[in-house]
């Protein structure tokens, strides 16, 4: 399996690294225990059966290899216990997408095949569960219980005390997700290095850009609020925010308040090695009006 750079942080010179006990080791070595059993614990038989149950009621559309969820089921427990088992071991290997063109051509649609749905899939249900506890009230996207219509209507109740408002939108975002920053996330988060290789190493099959996440893979949205989820709460410790995916906005008081915020989150975004879409954004007030995702708004 190709290996990937996991940044840790560095150690402080001024603090003692030597002292070694027996408790400390014994600590130590039950850490590293439960930390190399987060893959093993992920890929269970059960969560792989169910991963194909949610699946097979989608009836997703055939990979390139032309297998559907009726052909995988015909052989289910040996298909699901020999993929388990290349997880495991770490010779998974994903079968090659399914390239579907798009109006714009510079982001087509992906299509996986049924097998490294169920990949995917059981990856999703597990660190979902784990993540959502910690994502920003900010987030609108992808997550349960949450819609577009939900983060409008959030917007538009900031905008009767917070009157000037920006709309956002991050430029290319899908294609732009540093995969060193996000190994790097991924790795402080959940501290096991084989599954942090496996996500990488699903993201970069068939992609050498070393960056960006795939349309149409099914962990992509959920990466991309995890991926977010910094800056979201850096944000919301000043300002009041909405975002939903890359499509944000910032209400304030004044335009001045408003223009500071806008500095800080370019200078998060510069960290997260993102940029701000210049052709779409807007510095408005709510009595003149603006759109936030594809609705116009505006004080009666």
């Amino acid at each position: 399996m190709k290996q990937y750079l996991i940044l840790q942080k560095p150690v402080q010179k001024h603090k003692k690294t030597n002292t070694f006990t027996k408790k400390n080791i014994k600590q130590a070595k039950k850490v590293d225990t439960v930390k190399k059993q987060l893959l093993d614990r992920i890929f269970t038989f059960e969560n792989l059966k169910n991963s194909y149950v949610f699946e097979e009621e989608r009836r997703p559309a055939p990979g390139i290899d032309k297998q559907t969820a009726f052909n995988f089921g015909l052989n289910l427990n040996n298909n699901l216990y020999t993929l388990k088992k290349e997880l495991i071991n770490g010779y998974y290997k994903p079968i090659s997408l399914l390239r579907i063109e798009t109006k714009d051509k510079k982001k087509p649609i992906f299509i996986t095949s049924f097998r490294d749905r169920l990949v995917q899939r059981t990856i999703v249900r597990y660190l979902s569960t784990r993540w959502e506890k910690m994502f920003s009230n900010s987030s609108y996207a992808f997550r349960p219980g949450r819609s577009h219509q939900d983060a409008q209507k959030r917007v538009l109740q900031i905008c009767q005390t917070k009157p000037y408002i920006a709309i956002i939108d991050i430029k290319h975002f899908f294609e732009s997700v540093s995969h060193l920053r996000l190994s790097e996330k991924l790795y402080n988060n959940l501290y096991c290095r084989r599954t942090v290789n496996l996500i990488m190493y699903i993201l970069n099959y068939d992609n050498n850009l070393n960056k960006g996440l795939v349309r149409g893979f099914i962990i992509s949205p959920l990466l991309s609020n995890f991926y977010l989820n910094d800056f979201d709460w850096q944000m919301t410790r000043t300002c009041q925010i909405v975002r939903y995916c890359d499509d944000m906005a910032i209400m304030a008081d004044s335009r001045k308040q408003l223009k500071e915020q806008l500095k800080k989150l370019k200078d998060i975004l510069k960290y997260e090695l993102l940029k701000i879409h210049r052709w779409k954004r807007q510095v408005t007030r709510y009595d003149k009006g603006f759109y936030f995702l594809g609705t116009y708004f505006k004080k009666a």
